[in-house]
């Protein structure tokens, strides 16, 4: 038999078998630097001109060797949850800027070394994360300042050519100028005067022989096709483009033809021939001398169309039949029908032609005012024509880029040795322990040009030493001279070395984005956890003290609860972030309900079923009432209702009138609502209390009577139990001797010692729950401010909440006690006047939370009456349903309108994230109307990519 292994106790008990748990400093921290290291390394050796390859097979066994960081990441699939986030990183810089992939990584990398450092030196988490933000807008404010040009003219080929050299000597270093002419012709050729550039425009058609010298561009398409028929060579080309095969139509029913003899049998095939030749007629009579058809070509069509001198050409793909149709200005027809000249498209010739042994399909435009162009790339290798093809989508992409922005830096390292000259002098005149950061982010630069100069086989320290002396004595343009012998330093604008602005700027965001990312993991997470945990702790234990738990369920059930409910807690948060995104990136905007609501409604509800399922009634109600509170706050802003004064304490009235009511009634409660009113007015109001013998204990009772031979002699020892004894028995003569109705059963007491009584009893209760309530929030400060203590005992809501409650019980029972002797009779209905008075006592401690919560628990109550009698439906899982429904309304409420939210859910909602629910850049919500930022003053956040996916000078997109 084999031995039982339990699992260790707390959180690594909920997780099932094999799952690990990391957390802390060493364990989280440390391994996600550890992992975005070793990615960042291995991607750093293949920076730059001189960077070497690496040969990656993928999953399909398929094999790359190439030195661009793009392809290396999508190919590796990285698994490390943190070095994934780098990883997203590099894919927002392809797609915003197509190029500074490996800059993001590199860059990223050297950020989480030295922030690993600063750790070690004993700097938080927050101070270094603080420090970089400041680094990176410093950096973002100095990076304008370094353009040394613009491109003033890309319609010019030799311009263009200059400016897309560098992107194109990264990856193919020895052929960069002769690419980057090729693809800046590519690229003015089809750029138009209105300024939209599209990388779809160009295409690239790899033919395997020759060398990449062979290489050369063409207006129009070329596809790796025969053309179908005899024809094969068509000028000044009218076109005609069909989605579907070039056949005879085929019915849509299945008949069947009964063919008796011969001439029956010439007469069907003559009659589907006719029909064939009269469709392809009537095409080639259109004034069409070329056919592109997207499906099969039968036999018989392609027989008809050589008669006619129709070209047939073939493509597979509805993309590239697409791209052709915008080459041509064609449009694709659904049916072999013949084409309007509007229809038709124009090219001036389409060929076959044969390049290498390769035959090609070629539709080339004589003028260079075609919308597609086409770059035909020889090679000797399909791995040297990808890489080929690699370095072309970096060229053209920076011709994009520069049509956005016009600006160019100083390449080889001249930038990044300028920015951190600029941020080491920042760093040195701030004051906190952020100067650390920023010192450590300036360094992070140097890794850049360092890499360039390690992988060129240079001494790195002398490279960098070389930089800061050209850059000190003024020469910002200054950068590593590959060509030169060691480490050589040159003037970047002569050598022709530069990058695009936005390339850099984007890189900078992300990376450090990227690397704060990984450095806020456990951060995040703690704290949420952290706030979760102080929430949930005393709660439980408090509960637990009240309901007389047993030992067992202290060792074994009582932290495994606390640990499932703060679970709840921060998934609740985490997920509602995740969810932002995600509709952020699936709409493409923001809309008025997606920031709010849209994003909460599925967290919320994916996290209540986390939940213990005893605890989801509980939180349904409180969300409910709360949200509730909040539509009616919402309603008042708008105009639509009023609000009426003292409207907490009417509704408190009403519900304890009808709460006591059935209480008092036969099995109008049970579970935790009878309990709980049961303890708070005692069981002498329950309608089934036994009742007892009606008798009063008088002073001659045998209880109280004492021989007179037995009186105790009252020495000093004896002094003190005697002052005792003699106090209690007058306390008991007082309440005895005294007004009962024969109704009452307090049989104890009179009814004015009843009321005082109950009345002193829930006094105390108040007191000391508020007091326990408290307890957390001082239990830091009580050391060091011991005073702290006295303010705990005498705070102002513990005798509020004192007041009320005792109050409550002494109004009720001394008003059911008067309407007994009034109507010398016991009945149920006493309760809801009694019930209805006692809730006036709502005005020492006013509190929409109790009163809306049991509204809500009132309205609970009766529709599970309801259900039980029959007249209201069941709806199973309406909890968790309500549950989402109300925490996604009061998200809306915070994002949106935090004015009409309910003040201390908010402050639950700021301790949660600890203030950064309040970081959120309300400003641009205002144009729907809910005026979000009324309560944020002049806050405006840092605009970096935490908070923008946009240029700072682009107006935000809203829905």
């Amino acid at each position: 038999m084999a031995l039982h292994v339990p699992k260790a106790p707390g959180f690594a008990q909920m997780l099932k078998d094999g799952a690990k748990h990391y957390s802390g400093l060493e364990e989280a921290v440390f391994r996600n630097i550890q992992a975005c290291k070793e990615l960042a390394q291995t991607t750093r050796t293949a920076y730059g001109p001189n960077g070497m390859n690496k040969m990656v097979i993928n999953h399909l066994e398929k094999l790359f060797v190439t030195n661009d960081a793009a392809t290396i990441l999508r190919e590796l699939e990285v698994q490390h949850p943190a070095a994934k986030m780098i990883v997203m990183a590099s894919h927002m810089q392809e797609q915003e800027v197509g190029d500074g992939t490996n800059f993001v990584l590199v860059f990223a990398g050297a950020l989480l070394e030295l922030a690993e450092e600063l750790l070690r030196m004993g700097l938080s988490v927050s101070e270094v994360i603080e420090g970089y933000e400041m680094a990176c807008k410093k950096a973002l404010e100095i990076l304008p300042d370094c353009v040394c040009s613009s491109a003033k003219n890309l319609h010019d080929l030799d311009e263009a050519t200059a400016m897309i050299r560098s992107a194109v000597m990264s990856k193919q270093y020895g052929n960069e100028d002769f690419l980057a002419n090729l693809i800046a012709q590519a690229c003015v050729s089809i750029f138009p005067e209105s300024g939209n550039f599209n990388v779809d425009n160009v295409r690239v058609c790899k033919i395997l022989g020759c060398g990449l010298n062979s290489s050369m561009m063409l207006h129009g398409m070329v596809f790796k096709k025969e053309a179908e028929g005899d024809i094969t060579s068509v000028k000044d080309a009218k076109i005609a483009v069909f989605s579907c095969p070039f056949d005879c139509m085929v019915t849509e029913t299945k008949g069947t033809v009964l063919i008796k003899n011969a001439e029956e049998l010439m007469n069907f095939s003559k009659g589907e021939e006719d029909l064939m030749e009269a469709q392809v007629k009537s095409i080639a009579d259109s004034g069409a001398t070329v056919i592109v058809t997207g499906g099969k070509v039968a036999d018989m069509a392609l027989h008809y169309a050589n008669k006619y001198k129709l070209m047939v050409v073939r493509l597979n793909s509805k993309w590239d039949l697409r791209r052709l149709c915008k080459t041509v200005g064609a449009t694709a027809l659904p049916r072999l029908t013949p084409p309007t000249p509007e229809e038709m498209g124009h090219c001036d010739s389409v060929y076959l032609s044969e390049v290498g042994d390769t035959q090609v399909v070629v539709f080339k435009h004589d003028k260079e005012d075609g919308s597609i162009s086409t770059l035909v790339i020889r090679g000797s290798t399909d791995n040297l024509m990808d890489d080929i093809e690699r370095a072309i989508d970096d060229g053209v992409n920076t011709f994009k880029v520069l049509v956005r922005d016009a600006r160019l830096c100083p390449g080889a390292g001249a930038t990044e040795i300028e920015l951190a000259k600029h941020i080491t002098s920042y760093g040195e005149s701030c004051p906190g322990l952020e100067q650390y950061s920023i010192k450590k982010y300036a360094e992070a630069f140097e890794v850049l040009p360092r890499a360039l100069a390690e992988n060129s086989g240079v001494k790195g320290n002398e490279l960098i030493s070389k930089l800061y002396a050209a850059h000190h004595e003024g020469n910002k343009n200054s950068g590593f001279d590959i060509e030169g012998e060691g480490p050589a330093v040159r003037d970047m604008i002569e050598a022709g070395i530069l990058d695009p602005y936005l390339v850099k700027h984007w890189g900078i965001k992300l990376a450090t984005n990227a690397a704060i990312t990984v450095l806020r993991v456990d951060q995040v997470t703690a704290g949420a956890l952290e706030v979760s945990f102080k929430i949930y702790a005393p709660l439980y234990l408090i509960a637990a003290i009240l309901r007389r738990r047993k030992k067992d369920y202290y060792k074994k059930r009582l932290l495994p609860e606390i640990l499932q409910s703060t679970s709840f807690l921060t998934a609740n948060g985490g997920l509602y972030i995740a969810f932002f995104c995600i509709l952020r990136k699936l709409l493409g905007r923001v809309y008025s309900w997606s920031a709010g609501f849209g994003a909460a409604l599925p967290a919320s509800y994916i996290a209540i079923l986390i939940e213990r399922k005893s605890r989801r009634g509980l939180l349904t109600i409180y969300m409910a009432n709360l949200a509730t509170e909040t539509i009616f706050r919402m309603a008042v802003t708008r105009g639509l209702v009023k609000p009426m004064k003292h409207g907490e304490v009417l509704l408190f009235c009403l519900t304890a009138s009808l709460f006591m009511f059935f209480f008092r009634c036969k099995d109008g409660l049970n579970g935790f609502a009878f309990s709980a009113l049961k303890f708070i007015v005692g069981k002498e109001e329950i309608p089934t209390h036994p009742c007892l013998a009606e008798h009063a204990h008088g002073p001659g009772s045998e209880r109280d009577a004492q021989p007179p031979d037995e009186r105790p002699e009252h020495t000093p020892a004896s002094r003190g139990s005697c002052i005792r004894a003699f106090t209690r028995k007058l306390l008991d003569s007082i309440c005895k001797h005294g007004p009962r109705h024969r109704c009452c059963k307090h049989h104890q007491d009179n009814c004015i010692s009843y009321c005082v009584k109950g009345f002193i009893r829930m006094f105390s209760v108040g007191y000391l729950i508020q007091c326990c309530l408290k307890v957390p929030s001082v239990f830091r400060q009580a050391f060091t401010k011991p005073s702290r203590l006295l303010w705990l005992l005498y705070n102002k809501e513990n005798f509020q909440l004192g007041a009320f409650l005792g109050s409550f019980v002494s109004i009720y029972k001394g008003t059911s006690c008067l309407l007994r002797w009034m109507r010398n009779l016991d009945d149920e209905l006493h309760a809801l006047i009694a019930g209805f008075l006692a809730g006036i006592s709502m005005f020492f401690y006013k509190s929409t939370s109790i009163s809306m919560y049991l509204f809500s628990k009132l309205v609970e109550t009766m529709y599970f009456k309801g259900i039980e009698a029959g007249r209201f439906p069941y709806f199973p899982h309406a909890d968790t349903v309500i549950y989402a429904i109300s925490t996604a309304i009061c998200f809306q409420a915070a994002v949106m309108e935090v004015q009409n939210l309910r003040p201390s859910y908010w402050k639950f909602l700021l301790r949660l994230t600890k203030g950064r629910f309040a970081l959120m850049n309300r400003k641009v919500l205002d144009v729907f109307g809910t005026e979000a930022s009324k309560h944020f003053g002049d806050f405006t956040p840092k605009l970096d990519p935490r908070y923008v996916l946009c240029p700072i000078d682009m107006d935000v997109q809203l829905g």
